[in-house]
């Protein structure tokens, strides 16, 4: 199975605002890597805090292997996780105080989960 990795536009910042060249490195070959197994990364779910994502994935993003991954690669699986023909890059951003994930929640125009802070 082949799909197609296509990108929002505010990706391109996003990849730019990584760190390091290392990280970009690592982001282009999970970007290459989805486009052959696009359910790679974790399912997500309908968190309390965050709000429902259950209808996307995760990728770990970090420079090592030691580290705790500080990013996240968040994409969703078009048109839907049985059959899909895109990986629908939406957000690469940091996993600090959950920040992405209410940063993906703003993009897909999605009210925070009820016990958002």
């Amino acid at each position: 199975m082949t799909v197609e990795v296509t990108f929002w536009p505010q990706v391109s910042e996003d990849f730019r605002s990584l760190p390091s060249d290392a990280l970009r490195l690592m982001a282009m070959k999970y970007f290459i890597r989805l486009e052959r197994q696009p359910h790679f990364g974790r399912p997500l779910t309908d968190h309390p805090i965050w709000g429902d994502l259950s209808d996307c994935r995760k990728i770990f993003l970090e420079e090592t292997h030691a580290a705790v991954p500080r990013w996240r690669i968040i994409y969703r699986l078009l048109p839907d996780e049985h059959k899909p023909e895109r990986a629908d890059v939406i957000i690469i951003g940091p996993r600090e105080d959950d920040e992405v994930y209410r940063m993906v929640m703003s993009r897909l125009d999605r009210p925070l989960g009820t016990a958002a802070p």
